[in-house]
């Protein structure tokens, strides 16, 4: 028996004596209590970052959403992907959309930054393959129907500019996108951010 194990069996001796000695005395046992162990080494945690009450459209509304959005914006289509995967990416940037918060029009990022967001966020989610094009954001950002984007007259130069948070905090998605199927609209581009005019205090 190694001195560790002595020390373990005379520790537990002096346990049992104790809670007899407390007893005899009246004293009441003590609630045991579970200790948890704590993982060794390093833990990192992210928050889930998701809007828990984003109603994702099944498959076939997917589908319709995403022929609305090249019908109308026809440089949004691709011939570089085959249409099954630029259809597969767009509902992987339309799930991505339903958990970032909607705001007044975000002009700080461009738009592969939005791009990689999405991507990153694919992965810590645990949804393969995270792959994403430009043509896959833009599309889902339309298809949602809630949030304002830019003229895309010029995709895709100049139009980075989406009401849209990096998080899930501001306003959560809605399910606008039911608005978009009965209609096939989507919501009208606004203006682009002014630039401050400059020489004016």
């Amino acid at each position: 028996m190694s001195d560790q194990e002595r020390r373990i069996k005379n520790l537990e001796r002096e346990i049992v004596q104790l809670r007899s000695q407390l007893s005899a005395a009246g004293v009441p046992p003590l609630a045991e209590t579970t200790r948890s162990v704590e993982p060794r080494g390093v833990t990192i945690t992210y928050p889930l970052d998701r809007n828990p009450s984003f109603i994702m459209p099944s498959s076939d509304e997917l589908r319709r959403l995403h022929e609305i959005v090249i019908a109308r914006y026809s440089q949004l289509a691709t011939r570089a992907q085959q249409p099954n995967e630029a259809f597969d990416g767009f509902c992987r940037a339309f799930r991505r959309m339903g958990h970032l918060g909607r705001d007044k029009l975000n002009d700080k990022y461009a738009l592969i930054s939005w791009v990689d967001d999405a991507t990153f966020w694919l992965r810590d989610h645990q949804i393969y393959p995270r792959t994403l094009t430009v043509r896959d954001f833009v599309c889902a950002v339309l298809a949602h129907g809630d949030v304002d984007y830019v003229p895309l007259d010029r995709f895709p130069f100049d139009c980075s500019a989406f009401g849209l948070r990096r998080d899930s905090s501001g306003r959560p998605a809605t399910d606008a996108w039911r608005a978009v199927l009965k209609t096939r609209h989507l919501r009208e581009p606004v203006p682009p951010p002014r630039p401050p005019a400059r020489g004016v205090a």
